[in-house]
């Protein structure tokens, strides 16, 4: 948490009630990350919740694998997106504020992959990849 910016993007660090070691936020209104969060409960073996790689340009080569909270297929600009990080050693969610952009996810990926540099599991392949055995999945982890 030390090591995350003052500034994301244009946006400037601001402090977060109840303050938090495990909470930074920037912006208003604010685009949080939350490290250490709970297991998701859409993190599931069979679940058809989709994920996705993101990459930035620093960590080229070291993805971040992001589920997003379930929204049953649906999307709504009124409300804030919410996404878990779930291929690293701790589970780290952040909030989009609605009408946000995803467009910081590729350097908060970026201070993913440079503060915990291996995934410790991985996502099924779309078929353009090798088939990833079932126990190395991130629905599989413990």
């Amino acid at each position: 948490m030390a090591s995350l910016p003052d500034k994301l993007l244009d946006l400037d660090a601001r402090t977060t009630s109840p303050a938090s070691a495990q909470v930074k936020a920037w912006g208003s209104p604010a685009i949080i990350l939350r490290c250490g969060v709970p297991r998701p409960p859409d993190l599931v073996v069979a679940s058809s919740q989709t994920v996705f790689y993101i990459t930035g340009g620093q960590a080229a080569g070291n993805s971040v694998l992001w589920l997003p909270a379930n929204t049953d297929g649906q999307t709504d600009s009124t409300k804030p997106t919410v996404l878990t990080a779930i291929d690293r050693s701790v589970y780290i969610e952040v909030t989009l504020p609605p009408n946000q952009s995803s467009v910081p996810l590729p350097q908060i990926s970026d201070l993913i992959a440079a503060a915990f540099p291996t995934p410790v599991c991985y996502g099924q392949s779309n078929g353009s990849g090798p088939i990833v055995p079932d126990d190395q999945l991130c629905t599989h982890r413990a």
